[in-house]
């Protein structure tokens, strides 16, 4: 029965069934039928394939390459959807990566960028001609500022910046609201601006001006008039312009390095100690 049943495992094989298929037609047990294909050689009939068979032949995995380096579809649920379409194949994004990785193509998630109406957009360029004469020296006056969220654990922190280098940062627990906003700005600012003197020459109080995006807290009522009262300048933003901020450049940092060190943070704490480390050591330029 052995010879047989090795004959035939042999002429089985090149026909590529799966043990069970190859089991149920010799009558055998399948660990037997795993037993001999050991002793089967492998030839340019016989090739082991492990795993699961892959869904897309060659051809369409050529078809699904060209539409994507032609840009004919950028995204993979677009992709996915114009082949479920056209050749009634549902192919996942993990399939997608798969295909394009063995193209040599790499493939990543895409930019969230800010959704802008026309409203936004003309409210943008009001802004670029506006300013767009200032000198170095006059922005040098800018105090630059935003909240960032990010790194796990449920954490936001609002940090400032000026040409002379980052000001102070703080934690922020709950929501944000007008009155917390209103007391953060009272402790930070003048320390802010305490520091920078300390570092740097910069200009009197009267002559700075501060930039904050249009979230509701730095919009209220109580907040224009809380910084008409300190007699702090403000610089009109236009909405959903975060790519104007140059903090943003700052929050990408931090954002990067907390992510090298996703494994080496384990709790809250440790993420504290990451940020405080990172905002103490980050350099002016």
């Amino acid at each position: 029965m052995l010879e047989t049943s090795y004959d035939c495992s042999q002429r089985a094989a090149p026909s590529r069934f799966s043990t069970r298929e190859i089991a149920t037609k010799l009558s055998i047990n399948k660990s037997s039928v795993a037993e001999l294909a050991k002793w089967v050689p492998e030839s340019e009939y016989v090739k082991r394939t492990p795993g699961r068979p892959l869904l897309l032949s060659s051809h369409q995995q050529a078809l699904l390459t060209r539409g994507i380096s032609k840009n004919s579809y950028t995204l993979a649920t677009e992709a996915s959807a114009y082949w479920l379409q056209h050749y009634q194949l549902c192919l996942s994004r993990q399939t997608i990566t798969c295909v394009l990785k063995q193209a040599g193509l790499k493939s990543r998630s895409k930019r969230k960028k800010p959704l802008l109406t026309d409203k936004h957009r003309k409210a943008r360029r009001v802004f670029a001609k506006e300013y767009r004469h200032w000198t170095v020296e006059q922005w040098k006056n800018v105090i630059w500022s935003d909240e960032c969220k990010g790194g796990g654990h449920s954490i936001m922190i609002w940090g400032c910046m000026t040409w002379a280098g980052l000001g102070l940062m703080v934690y922020i627990d709950g929501k944000l609201n007008s009155e917390c906003y209103i007391e953060l700005l009272e402790e930070v600012v003048p320390g802010s601006i305490l520091k920078w003197k300390n570092i740097q020459r910069i200009p009197p109080r009267d002559k700075l001006i501060f930039q904050q995006d249009n979230a509701c807290p730095h919009t209220a009522k109580v907040t224009k008039e809380y910084l008409e009262e300190v007699k702090l300048n403000v610089l009109p933003w236009p909405a959903m312009s975060p790519d104007l901020n140059p903090i943003e450049h700052v929050w990408q940092q931090l954002k990067k390095q907390l992510y090298q060190q996703r494994y080496t943070i384990n709790n809250k704490a440790q993420l504290i100690a990451a940020i405080n480390k990172f905002w103490a050591t980050f350099p002016k330029e």
